[in-house]
């Protein structure tokens, strides 16, 4: 007998250049749940012959739609921790098997919906309207619900032209003049909201932590903000609103306003008192604001719940560099420089946390740099295990630092 795959989480994460409260998003919510290419079947039904005449067919459109949904679950580094099963590893054979055995009609779809495997069935076909491309999806979500809607460029594409004068002829022919529409900038920017309206309509929280995280970097939330707004409105009053309520409270942080942001973690921990993410976050507002130990307080909460029911090992990364922070604050470098010590311990048994170790290993390298600048070969050996276990911009950028100062180019 088969076994059935289970549900799987995908982890994404990549600091850059974001501030404290930004990274807080990365790093806490980077067990993430990605939307699985296996779990979209996207069918483009119809092109206009003007499109194909410019490379736009059904292979590429669907491929660049695919492309942006894919890029958009990576950037998101949601974690609300809920799995989507795939169909990845159960042939159609089971499925048909599994549907008969169980008197479930219409076969394989049907069989997936049963036992939680719903991949997405989205059709979609783009149409000239006048002078406009105009995209017209139609898609079956989880649980079975249907969902329709068009997306229009915001662009006149028949009428931004060039014309190239005296362009020569084939095989030597008289020169001629050629006029090309301008395609790609109208049909890209369709693609792009097709692919953010699909993963609206599938999940609208992984929406709006791609928006966070594209705009938190520029303090303006001008998409993230109604986003917010629209999961707090359609995602069921449970855990579900606990994520999209702990981003509010990140935005909060962004642009300078505490108190608005205690406010809502609180509200988050009134829903789950259990919930880990909201003490973390707390405690870096207080950090922000002078105090330290009742910041310490919060981060030792978080960090003290995190469980086989919150599984979530970056809280106890990011808590405990958080928390070291704190310590150096203090004054107290000694304690700091131990706490990040017993962290890295602590993951050390586990390799599969990866993203976990190389917050850990990074932060405790920049905190040898600063503190203790005669152990710099051991400093840029973690920066070198936090690349290692994490391939990110940031982590490369903080070796090269460190390399320049122990040997100047």
């Amino acid at each position: 007998m088969k076994m059935y795959p289970k549900s799987k989480s995908y982890g994404m994460f990549d600091i850059g250049f974001l501030t404290l409260s930004a990274m807080s998003i990365v790093t806490v919510f980077a067990f993430a749940v990605l939307i699985d290419r296996n779990m979209l079947n996207v069918d483009i039904s119809s092109v206009p012959e003007e499109l194909a005449q410019f490379g736009f067919d059904k292979k590429s459109i669907r491929g660049s739609i695919m492309a942006i949904i894919n890029k958009i679950s990576q950037e998101a580094h949601t974690a609300r921790g809920v799995s989507y099963a795939t169909i990845r590893g159960m042939d159609n054979d089971t499925l048909k098997s599994v549907s008969e055995s169980l008197g479930i009609e219409d076969g394989v779809v049907t069989a997936q919906g049963f036992l939680g495997l719903v991949p997405y069935k989205i059709k979609i076909k783009l149409v000239q309207e006048g002078e406009y491309l105009t995209a017209i999806v139609r898609g079956f979500s989880r649980m079975n619900e249907t969902f329709t809607f068009k997306v229009k460029t915001n662009e006149d594409v028949v009428d931004t032209t060039n014309v190239y004068k005296g362009v020569p002829g084939l095989a030597g022919g008289a020169k001629t003049d050629v006029e090309v529409i301008q395609y790609t900038t109208a049909v890209k920017g369709l693609l792009h909201r097709v692919a953010e309206g699909i993963v609206d309509r599938i999940d609208p929280y992984l929406l709006a932590a791609y928006y966070y995280m594209n705009e938190a970097p520029t303090g303006k939330f001008t998409k993230t903000l109604p986003q917010i707004t629209r999961c707090l409105e359609v995602l069921p009053k449970t855990e579900q609103q606990l994520w999209p309520l702990s981003v509010l409270g990140l935005i909060h942080q962004d642009q300078g306003k505490p108190e608005k942001a205690i406010e809502t973690y609180k509200k988050v921990l009134e829903m789950d008192p259990k919930f880990p993410f909201p003490y973390v976050f707390w405690g870096s507002v207080l950090a922000s604001l002078g105090d330290h130990d009742g910041a310490i307080g919060l981060y030792k909460k978080g960090i003290s719940l995190v469980n086989s029911a919150y599984p979530y090992p970056m809280v106890i990364s990011h808590g405990n560099k958080l928390w070291a922070d704190s310590l150096v604050a203090k004054g107290k470098v000694d304690q700091a420089e131990a706490r990040f010590k017993k962290t890295i311990d602590h993951f050390s048994y586990d390799k599969s946390f990866p993203i976990a170790n190389a917050l850990i290993h990074n932060a405790y390298g920049l905190f040898l740099m600063k503190h203790h600048p005669d152990q710099a070969t051991l400093a840029e050996d973690h920066l070198r295990k936090a690349i290692y276990y994490h391939n990110s911009p940031k982590y490369y950028s903080d070796l090269q630092q460190a390399v320049k100062k122990r040997v100047p180019f």
